[in-house]
């Protein structure tokens, strides 16, 4: 069994690492939503961060305007990560609204430290999440809840 890595390790301190891990990110979208109509007008509304180390900030807020649904990431800076705890204990999910303008959009929030494993769980989430399997989506916030126990 491969162990888990920390991915783009240097992303709140070096543009280029920046730059790949959001590609990553919309990488990952695009994986997910290649079965959609090709005329599909999606909207990327990347997440600008003048302080590299404002790790608050969405390191990505994408929306589909056709499912009207957004999803924003959240990543938490390698550099504080504490060893005493497992990386599977630096990802959460939910959903909610964000408000654009006067309207209420559904969305998921994925907030993690980008590893293997956590990858893997984020683009299931995502994947679920665009292709309107609920059920999944719930089924899988539980199961990374459950893991952390």
């Amino acid at each position: 069994m491969e162990t888990d890595k920390i991915l783009y390790a240097k992303v709140f301190v070096d543009n280029k690492t920046h730059t790949l891990n959001r590609e990553h990110w919309l990488n990952m979208i695009k994986k997910c939503t290649s079965n959609m109509y090709d005329n599909e007008w999606n909207q990327y509304f990347p997440a600008v961060k003048e302080n590299f180390n404002d790790c608050d900030a969405p390191i990505l807020l994408y929306y589909n305007h056709s499912l009207n649904k957004a999803i924003r990431i959240i990543q938490y800076d390698p550099n504080v990560y504490d060893a005493k705890y497992r990386y599977n204990q630096y990802i959460t999910a939910w959903t909610s609204k964000m408000s654009i303008k006067e309207l209420e959009i559904p969305e998921l929030v994925i907030c993690l430290l980008l590893t293997r494993n956590n990858n893997s769980d984020a683009e299931r989430l995502i994947d679920n999440w665009l292709n309107n399997n609920d059920q999944l989506l719930d089924s899988k916030i539980k199961s990374i809840y459950n893991g952390q126990k």
